[in-house]
């Protein structure tokens, strides 16, 4: 009964969300280096996202741009939804406030603050756990949205004519380089679509955590006035 007890007031526990991320990982490397189970997924979705990114197949680059900005923008949204940004912030003060506390005690020899701090660390490792699970959830919900997405590019690009497949760069002129081109699992086009969509993300990130902040400094305000 103790045992059982003293799980309930651990709190959360950070392995449940790893182990289904794990999971969803190697479904995807499984998708990814079957043909088969891959061209069938990017085939059925090519009747959803080529009309809306297609583009005719021209304009491979702004397709991989449109791509990676939405679903950049769905996972932003994902993460602004679940995770509380204010409370991070305060999980990450007090941890250095209290990192502070301990080298001090350390430093006096004070064991009494020395354990008090650290039940303090304790308690607050179990706020972190849950922010860490509550970051975990947008990342489960847009992970399958995401593997779709990039089975569809697959797809996409390799059925594409090798002239609308070449990108013009200073050191590839005049002959340019095939977005098709490197190995089955790493080809250039996905190096292409990481670089957009981890600069928008770094963006979008920024602009919604502006907001969360935002807010939270008109609601104290408005509490104050009160």
């Amino acid at each position: 009964m103790e045992n059982t007890n003293s799980r309930k007031n651990q709190g959360p526990q950070p392995g449940g969300f790893s182990f289904i991320y794990l999971m969803l990982m190697m479904l995807t490397l499984v998708i990814w280096s079957m043909p088969g189970i891959r061209d069938s997924i990017g085939e059925y979705a090519n009747y959803i996202f080529y009309p809306l990114f297609g583009l005719n197949g021209k304009y491979p680059i702004i397709t991989l741009i449109l791509t990676g900005l939405l679903i950049t923008v769905i996972n932003m949204y994902a993460r602004h939804y679940f995770i509380d940004w204010y409370g991070m912030a305060k999980v990450q003060y007090k941890s250095r406030q209290l990192s502070k506390l301990m080298r001090e005690a350390i430093k006096k020899n004070d064991k009494a603050m020395i354990e008090k701090v650290r039940s303090f660390q304790q308690k607050l490792m179990m706020e972190n756990v849950k922010i860490m699970n509550d970051q975990m959830k947008p990342t489960m919900i847009v992970f399958i949205f995401g593997i779709v997405i990039m089975v569809w590019i697959y797809y996409f690009i390799f059925s594409l004519p090798s002239i609308y497949r070449s990108i013009y760069l200073p050191w590839t002129y005049p002959s340019g380089m095939d977005l098709a081109l490197g190995p089955s699992i790493f080809p250039v086009w996905v190096i292409v679509y990481m670089f957009f969509t981890g600069t928008v993300g770094y963006f979008i990130s920024y602009i919604f955590k502006l907001y969360e902040f935002s807010l939270r400094l008109k609601n104290i305000e408005r509490l104050e006035r009160k």
